[in-house]
């Protein structure tokens, strides 16, 4: 006796139509694919609408990404000049009270460079990349996938 005889004959899977002893096959015809409706075309189930690209958004997409690259790109070679010591370049500028005080200017520009970069940089990407997967047509990415 092996185990399935044991635990009382094969398990299915919900879903898994298993054929128990006791239950009789069905008719060879039950389960027939093919019609014999001579109205059914299966071509009225292909959609022969054109594929719109919303060239626009991609259009912009590639803007804002390359805007945030170079956007980044400026910020890694400010950092670089900066943390080298080579040239520390301070501004004078008078505060509220009137006091002259030195300045980097570096460090005045870092962070909106990079809040910008970022900004332009996210979407950018999202929407080349939708771009690119729906051209490559990998399944489950399509033009409509891209925002209008």
């Amino acid at each position: 006796m092996d185990l399935r005889q044991r635990r009382g004959g094969p398990r299915s899977s919900p879903g898994i139509d298993t054929q128990s002893p006791d239950r009789p096959a069905p008719p060879s015809g039950a389960r027939s694919r093919k019609t014999t409706n001579p109205d059914f075309d299966p071509s009225q189930f292909e959609s022969n609408i054109p594929v719109e690209i919303p060239w626009k958004a991609v259009a912009l997409g590639a803007f804002l990404l390359l805007c945030g690259l170079v956007a980044f790109i400026i910020l890694t070679l400010d950092l670089c000049h900066s943390l080298s010591g080579h040239a520390i370049e301070f501004i004078m500028r008078k505060n509220d009270q009137g006091v002259e005080e030195e300045v980097d200017f570096r460090s005045e520009r870092f962070w909106p460079l990079a809040i910008l970069g970022f900004l332009a940089f996210t979407p950018g990407s999202y929407v080349t990349f939708l771009f690119v997967m729906a051209a490559l047509q990998i399944p489950g990415y399509s033009f409509d996938d891209i925002p209008n």
